[in-house]
């Protein structure tokens, strides 16, 4: 495939100062479109994504703290883990739907 893929790796939760609460650097997220949330538990501000981390915004994912303020380095390494696995999923699965069309038109004109 001739297309280019970029990936970004920035650490999106930081602490504004020592004993504050974790905000997520909402400049890089506004931008992607991306939605921040309020915790649940009132204790900082993470991106509103799902299980495997994959946000709102199409193509874009998120892990560790930026997807849950609580995590620690087990639990942000381990959904760093999921969110790999989904985006490789993803893009097999465009991987794939792009050479099942290109293989069906083949086959079409051949006919």
């Amino acid at each position: 495939m001739t297309e280019r893929r970029h990936w970004i790796c920035w650490p999106l939760g930081v602490p504004k100062s020592p004993g504050t609460a974790v905000e997520a650097r909402h400049a890089l997220l506004d931008r992607l479109g991306v939605s921040v949330a309020e915790h649940p538990l009132r204790i900082g501000h993470q991106v509103a994504a799902d299980a495997a981390g994959r946000t709102a915004a199409a193509g874009v994912w998120v892990a560790g703290n930026a997807a849950d303020v609580t995590a620690g380095v087990m639990q942000a390494a381990a959904s760093g883990v999921t969110a790999a696995a989904a985006i490789n999923a993803d893009l097999t699965a465009e991987d794939t739907t792009t050479a099942v069309a290109a293989r069906r038109a083949t086959l079409g004109s051949e006919v």
